[in-house]
């Protein structure tokens, strides 16, 4: 896994005025979007750390997790959530086609 950065101004919060708002607050503390995409990349070219399995990269370098990862109530809500998002998103965009 691996981390790209926090509050990134890109066009995926480009419908969330509230983002925005915050994503202009933070950007003097924020990655810019080369910045957040380097760790992702870092993960998917070197060899060294496509064969090592289950460890968390946050830009560029071995890090541990936070403990929440560790929480199994936490990580199935986070799931069900995130499955209830997508079935719902998918449900709007086929009102809309």
């Amino acid at each position: 896994a691996c981390h790209p950065g926090n509050a990134i101004n890109s066009d995926l919060t480009r419908n969330s005025y509230l983002y925005r708002f915050f994503v202009t607050i933070a950007r003097p503390f924020s990655k810019s979007l080369q910045q957040a995409a380097a760790t992702p990349i870092f993960c998917s070219i070197m060899k060294s750390v496509l064969n090592a399995p289950a460890i968390y990269y946050n830009n560029c370098y071995e890090d541990s997790p936070s403990s929440f990862v560790y929480n199994t109530r936490l990580t199935q809500d986070l799931w069900i959530q995130t499955q209830t998002m997508i079935e719902l998103a998918f449900k709007r965009q086929s009102l809309i086609v």
